[in-house]
């Protein structure tokens, strides 16, 4: 299992989430807040605000809860991969002034299986692409 976070700065709140925060005005791309491939992961209370992906489930992930986060300027919590994915769950999310609020990544030439994916309890405030299904 693993779960990466690029961040410029990090704040930790009493209940034991954390806020990622990237330097004011500055997006570039590839500065997930968190990517995820493994089992067994519960990702909570988070905010990310970034310029991609808040939450990015890969390929090999299974049996990951994402639940109560709050995702500003990004991309949303987004499935990026199509092999060996299986028993996802986003579960109640904000994503706030968002590019994408929830999407589902994959390529032309992908093969594989992805099962028991579920987005619920998803809040969105102001996204241009609310879901958002591409192919890289």
């Amino acid at each position: 299992m693993y779960a990466k976070q690029l961040r410029y700065q990090c704040r930790s709140n009493t209940n034991g989430s954390l806020t990622f925060t990237q330097a004011p005005g500055i997006f570039p791309f590839n500065t997930d807040g968190f990517d995820i491939g493994g089992a067994n992961v519960l990702l909570e209370k988070n905010h990310v605000f970034n310029g991609d992906d808040c939450v990015a489930v890969g390929n090999g992930s299974n049996n990951v809860t994402v639940r109560i986060m709050v995702c500003e300027g990004g991309h949303g919590v987004s499935l990026s991969g199509t092999d060996k994915i299986a028993d996802v769950h986003f579960d109640n999310i904000t994503s706030r002034n968002s590019l994408y609020a929830t999407r589902f990544q994959s390529s032309l030439d992908s093969v594989g299986n992805v099962t028991d994916v579920t987005w619920s309890n998803i809040n969105i405030i102001n996204a241009t692409f609310p879901i958002f299904a591409t192919s890289l």
